[in-house]
């Protein structure tokens, strides 16, 4: 039992310093690469349809017409992608922004309970990612006949999905800012 709890106490300690945080990122840009070539792929099957991940909104008519044009290649091709890329990718991006924001909480000086609220903050645009995906792939799987309730739920998680992404990385720009004064002000000093 020692072992193994001292083989996670140390990549618990990779993975929340600056060489972890870099694989992470890495990891991050090497899916959303993939999961780009992906979505422009599906582009084409769809004559052009923006995939509905990217979409900052959407209707069930636009979740229809986007399943409709992606004929059963496309919707398999959508199928994989949620399955595969598009299940590590939340996973990637939100632990990358954990990992930042903990590390520069860290040199600010805030409690464990603050760096264990950012935890919570960085989860939850993946979460909402995840929950999207969850409800895209079923929809896809449902073609053509969707629930309406499910149409008007996942056009809602992409929604928050994108709302709390980009209030995250706010966040993160903010205590990045913070940082800067402070070592800025010691250097004054």
């Amino acid at each position: 039992m020692k072992i193994k709890s001292n083989f996670f106490n140390r990549l618990y300690g990779f993975l929340f310093s600056l060489p972890g945080l870099i694989l992470l990122v890495i990891l991050t840009l090497l899916d959303f690469s993939v999961l780009r070539a992906k979505s422009d792929a599906l582009a084409q099957l769809t004559g052009g349809l923006p995939i509905l991940d990217t979409r900052l909104w959407y209707t069930p008519a636009d979740l229809q017409a986007f399943l409709s044009a992606a004929g059963s290649l496309g919707r398999s091709a959508y199928q994989q992608m949620h399955a595969l890329h598009d299940l590590f990718f939340p996973i990637l991006y939100s632990l990358s922004l954990i990992v930042a924001m903990r590390i520069v909480a860290k040199r600010l000086g805030l409690t464990y309970k603050a760096m264990h609220r950012l935890t919570i903050l960085g989860l939850l645009p993946g979460v909402f990612d995840l929950l999207e995906n969850a409800s895209l792939m079923r929809l896809t799987a449902l073609h053509p006949t969707l629930p309406s309730w499910l149409s008007k739920l996942a056009p809602v998680l992409t929604l928050l999905k994108w709302l709390l992404l980009a209030g995250v990385v706010l966040l993160l720009l903010g205590l990045l800012i913070s940082l800067l004064f402070k070592r800025f002000s010691r250097q004054i000093d």
